[in-house]
């Protein structure tokens, strides 16, 4: 089967994510390897940038990051955070990503396409996405709200469709 590499960086990249479909690549961009940054994403067809002959084979467009001008942020209006987990509707539109700053705490935003995110969870302590329900109406979250960081419990919102 067809097989292609989709990030080349310094630090490497630990965390990446296939939409349902197979189409999209959703991986998070740590610029530092410092676990604080945004997801970005790009088509499993996407065309390789051209190889500057840097030795990164393509995979970068020149600036030397290791991130092709076809990785686009996946999440705009979202500024960088730590991830705090990622789940990819099967309609191939809606998101739901989870972020954590010493500023806001938790957060966790449903992001459509072409649509600003939107909030829908936000607590000072830890917690993060857990899954999306097969038809996108369920958002299971890990939180720690009670002040227990050890022993996370799960809540499950439901999201109302627009």
């Amino acid at each position: 089967g067809a097989q292609r590499q989709v990030t080349n960086r310094a630090n490497g990249t630990t965390d990446g994510v296939l939409s349902p479909d197979g189409e999209w690549i959703w991986w998070f961009d740590d610029k530092d390897g410092d676990e604080f940054g945004i997801w970005r994403r790009q088509r499993f067809t996407a065309p390789k940038s051209t190889d500057s002959g840097d030795g990164d084979g393509g995979l970068d467009d020149g600036d030397g990051d290791g991130v092709a001008e076809a990785d686009a942020p996946a999440a705009p209006g979202l500024e960088p955070s730590y991830p705090g987990g990622l789940a990819i509707g099967r309609d191939g539109r809606t998101a739901v990503v989870g972020r954590s700053t010493d500023e806001d705490g938790s957060t966790i935003h449903v992001v459509r396409l072409g649509e600003e995110p939107v909030e829908i969870y936000r607590h000072r302590e830890s917690a993060g996405v857990g899954d999306l329900s097969h038809d996108g109406s369920l958002i299971a979250v890990e939180h720690t709200e009670h002040g227990d960081a050890m022993h996370s419990a799960l809540r499950v919102l439901r999201r109302v469709h627009r």
